[in-house]
């Protein structure tokens, strides 16, 4: 069961909710992931995600930040332009199902 964010269970996770994306491609929505900050604060868009989303074309992946619904019931589609296009991915593991990305750029503070 998925809570939908913008409910009360949301109520005191603002900031970690703005840290979570849908991963893309064509349109298309298929994992999500969220980004990690590092011992350095520096900026760097690392995002983790799980090992099974990936594919030999993770430059071609757009990450949709902020796409959880106006409203708590019934749910609808959130903004769809909040986007940063294109990761490396730096290590994954099949052991442990995940993957460690960097994404190409940071994402606006707005987002």
């Amino acid at each position: 069961c998925n809570i939908n964010v913008i409910c009360p269970e949301g109520i005191g996770w603002e900031n970690e909710i703005r840290s979570v994306a849908i991963i893309t491609v064509g349109g298309s929505g298929f994992c999500t992931g969220t980004l990690l900050n590092n011992c350095a604060q520096d900026s760097t868009p690392y995002f983790l995600t799980a090992n099974h989303c990936l594919d030999a074309n993770v430059e071609n992946w757009v990450f949709r930040f902020n796409w959880d619904s106006p409203v708590c019931d019934p749910t609808e589609n959130g903004p769809t332009d909040q986007t940063v296009s294109g990761c490396e991915l730096l290590v994954n593991s099949g052991g442990t199902d995940v993957a460690l990305l960097r994404l190409n750029s940071i994402p606006p503070e707005e987002y």
